[in-house]
């Protein structure tokens, strides 16, 4: 038995019309943790470059954009995953300390340390013995 891959290639393009299809809207999973320093916020981004991310806080909301690039669509004779642009708001707890914001991406996951201002960590008061 042999492989036509002339017959495989139209049988396939046959079926799938070559329409344009629109940007998709997608909204990456994130993850919120609170340690006695910092928030730890996770979200899972797979296929999106760093150069396309854009993260701001502003007035207590964490904004997060990106987009995942596509790959040579013109010349694919079949395509499932499309380029896509996201975008998330989240709701920052009180205590965070804007100056003290840092992210990383790293296997497809974005981590934001979100530090907490002096007021909101929780201090230990020293007891003194008379």
């Amino acid at each position: 038995m042999s492989l036509d891959t002339a017959e495989s290639s139209r049988s396939l393009t046959s079926t799938a019309p070559a329409q344009p299809r629109p940007r998709l809207a997608a909204r990456p999973r994130l993850d919120l943790y609170e340690g006695p320093e910092e928030f730890l916020l996770i979200a899972d981004v797979p296929g999106v470059n760093v150069s396309t991310l854009d993260l701001q806080l502003e007035r207590g909301v964490l904004k997060l954009r990106g987009e995942i690039q596509g790959t040579c669509e013109d010349r694919a004779v079949s395509v499932e995953q499309r380029a896509t642009e996201w975008s998330r708001a989240v709701t920052v707890p009180e205590g965070v300390d804007a100056e003290g914001l840092r992210a990383e991406l790293g296997d497809g996951v974005l981590t934001i340390h979100l530090k907490k201002s002096d007021q909101a960590r929780p201090r230990r008061v020293p007891i003194a013995v008379r």
